[in-house]
């Protein structure tokens, strides 16, 4: 059973286990400590996911116009 939404951000830059299985996750944790190279390849890989899905842009343009949108400011009134 998985926690939600998580795998589609995850991608190929973790290792995914079922939340309620402990053993799987020691598993997991145990396999990234053992093999660097695993851990640096799934580390880039994440960093790469992360700055494609979510430019630092974009996503403080989403966060301005929720905080105008909550605020009820108009881009006029608000302080930039």
């Amino acid at each position: 059973r998985d926690s939600g939404a998580v795998a589609w951000v995850v991608a190929d830059g973790g290792v995914l286990v079922d939340v309620m299985d402990v053993a799987a996750m020691t598993d997991g944790m145990d396999k990234l400590l053992r093999d660097p190279a695993l851990y640096d390849q799934l580390a880039a890989n994440a960093v790469r996911n992360v700055e494609t899905r979510f430019p630092m842009t974009q996503v403080a343009s989403q966060y301005l116009a929720l905080y105008r949108q909550a605020t009820h400011l108009h881009p006029a009134e608000a302080v930039t």
